[in-house]
């Protein structure tokens, strides 16, 4: 009788963990999926394939006609031990690695006559074989919607005054100065049967000599480009196929102009409709 007794007991309690564990099951709920993202801009088709193969997802794109510029943001899942998300202002400080350029726009270079923050009356005299004309319509109508301010123009050497056989210029205004440009110089870096000519490091080295920046330090680069931050404009040199050079204000002088425009013209555009 006793035996029975045990052996009931012992089937009782392997039923109870038995239907206690499948309850916790049930109840139990999956891991949240956590996801990172990413921007980029300006990248080839075979570009994204690769950051397909990464596991990156494209999920939106836009174009900003400031920079003339196509933005990608992509996403993928993170990892299931990846540390979470942290704001910006509660992480701690990251250990010092490349020291702060501290010039100021007028201290940004001038190249092959161009420079940050020239007027558009300078930019017409630096291009002679452009059309004025046009080139002052074009700014005065970017004042409106959808541009609010940004216009842009591309340029051949040989409108240039000095008449640069084989370079080309892409140049971005905001009203009527100069907010960001690229020279693209008539230098095939690689693929010319020699290999490649400049590597990062020497072609940062020729820059920093011909328009007096700051030392190798201050730089940061990878894949084909190299890149100087400073306070108030950015440096990026591209030594891949063909050389050139971009300069940006990021002064920010502009944002409130452009702030203060797309309201004016969403506060018209509703007092212009009629229900």
């Amino acid at each position: 009788m006793q035996r029975r007794l045990n052996t009931t007991l012992f089937f009782t309690l392997v039923l109870s963990f038995l239907f206690t564990s499948i309850l916790v099951a049930q109840n139990k709920q999956p891991p949240a999926q956590r996801w990172e993202y990413k921007t980029i801009y300006n990248v080839s088709e075979s570009d994204l394939d690769k950051l397909g193969d990464e596991g990156w997802e494209l999920v939106a794109s836009a174009f900003n006609p400031g920079p003339n510029s196509l933005y990608y943001t992509l996403k993928r899942l993170k990892p299931a031990d990846a540390p979470k998300y942290v704001e910006p202002a509660k992480r701690p400080a990251p250990p010092p690695h490349t020291p702060a350029c501290t010039l100021s726009l007028s201290q940004a270079p001038a190249i092959r006559g161009l420079r940050l923050g020239m007027t558009v009356d300078e930019l017409i005299e630096l291009f002679p074989g452009a059309n004025p004309n046009e080139i002052r319509a074009k700014v005065e109508q970017a004042k409106g919607l959808p541009n609010l301010g940004y216009s842009y123009f591309n340029f051949s050497g040989t409108q240039h005054k000095d008449r640069l056989e084989g370079y080309s210029f892409s140049v971005n205004l905001f009203d009527n100065k100069v907010t960001s440009f690229v020279i693209y110089y008539p230098f095939m870096n690689q693929g010319n049967g020699i290999g490649q000519i400049f590597n990062g490091e020497q072609y940062r080295e020729r820059l920093i000599e011909a328009f007096n920046l700051p030392a190798k330090e201050y730089w940061e680069g990878g894949g084909d480009y190299i890149n100087l931050r400073c306070r108030e404009f950015y440096v990026n040199g591209s030594f891949n196929s063909n050389l050139s050079i971009h300069l940006v204000d990021i002064s920010k002088a502009s944002e409130t102009a452009v702030k203060q425009r797309r309201d004016d013209a969403l506060a018209k555009k509703r007092a212009e409709f009629k229900p």
